[in-house]
């Protein structure tokens, strides 16, 4: 059910994300930060999103955005081979250890939900988000076994978590300044109306 904020994140991270930028999106539990971002996944994929005339104007074509979409959710255990191995999964192998988004589109989104989860190393180090970071920084990474370097082109990514605190790991800045944080507010009194407002006539109805 479309709220107010919720139209203005998603018409915010869209516009940043074809205009080239990272995104983050921090915030608590429920701020729809998910739902978001598979939204806009969604319009990039031209599929209905909502079937009200209100709405149509967020209905993008997926040959004017020509990209392709990808999502991982971390958790705790998340380990830094998995996260290269679905990410070169998804790419197409154009020349000796150049990789570029599949089916000859313009860029590969990556979407990391909960990027905050995967455990520390004795280091204090996150490795999973480092091989993002490095992936962002020098636009590639190394191969495990070959120890070549494999190049990727037009990739971004837009990576979500709950903000710090009570017991949550910090993400380094390292990583996090790559991107454009936007802050998820929790629902207004407003907004909660609406949204079960809806639901109820729905459901009376």
């Amino acid at each position: 059910i479309p709220t107010i904020n919720f139209v203005k994140q998603c018409t915010l991270v869209q516009s940043l994300t074809r205009a080239g930028y990272n995104t983050f999106l921090c915030g608590s539990t429920g701020t729809s930060k998910t739902v978001v971002v598979n939204t806009i996944f969604q319009r990039a994929l031209n599929t209905q999103i909502v079937d009200n005339e209100e709405q149509a104007t967020y209905q993008l074509e997926s040959d004017q955005l020509n990209i392709n979409t990808q999502e991982l959710p971390f958790s705790a255990q998340t380990k830094a081979e998995y996260v290269e191995n679905a990410i070169f999964e998804k790419l197409d192998k154009k020349r000796k250890n150049a990789y570029y988004p599949a089916a000859n589109r313009g860029a590969h989104y990556i979407f990391i939900d909960d990027a905050d989860m995967p455990n520390l190393d004795r280091f204090g180090t996150q490795l999973p988000n480092e091989l993002l970071r490095q992936l962002l920084i020098q636009s590639g990474c190394y191969d495990r076994q070959k120890l070549t370097f494999k190049q990727v082109n037009n990739i971004q990514m837009i990576i979500a978590s709950q903000q710090p605190g009570a017991g949550r790991n910090v993400m380094n800045t390292r990583f996090t300044s790559k991107f454009v944080e936007i802050a998820a507010h929790e629902l207004s009194k407003d907004a909660l109306i609406t949204i079960f407002g809806t639901l109820m006539q729905g459901f009376l109805s």
